[in-house]
């Protein structure tokens, strides 16, 4: 029995995670300057009361996204081997070793049943 990965659509999902983390980056960014340009127009005791009251409740669920994103995404490129690139290409690939270490004991079972 072996296992199969289809390893273009894990490739494909880590490339795609990576660039959601990029977007994901970038709207955090923007909401925190739009956020922080609104609170300097109010510049009044009411607009300094909302910066310390809104600034969590529309920046923290970004920030917590963000945060599942980015270890999603870097737990996809070691499963891929992109963790770490060498000159003759990616470091290692995580399941390879697993995989290996499970058709090793695989084969040893067969035999042992014979």
């Amino acid at each position: 029995m072996s296992i199969k990965i289809d390893e273009d659509a894990l490739k494909s999902a880590a490339s795609r995670m990576a660039q959601l983390k990029v977007r994901c980056n970038n709207l955090q960014q923007k909401l925190t300057t739009m956020y922080n340009d609104v609170t300097k127009a109010l510049d009044t005791p009411a607009g300094k009361a909302m910066s310390w009251e809104g600034g969590k409740e529309i920046i923290t669920p970004i920030d917590s996204m963000s945060k599942v994103i980015g270890r999603v995404s870097d737990i996809l490129n070691i499963l891929v081997g992109l963790d770490g690139e060498t000159v003759s290409g990616p470091k290692n690939v995580y399941y390879d070793k697993i995989f290996k270490e499970y058709e090793d004991l695989d084969r040893i079972l067969k035999n042992k049943s014979k």
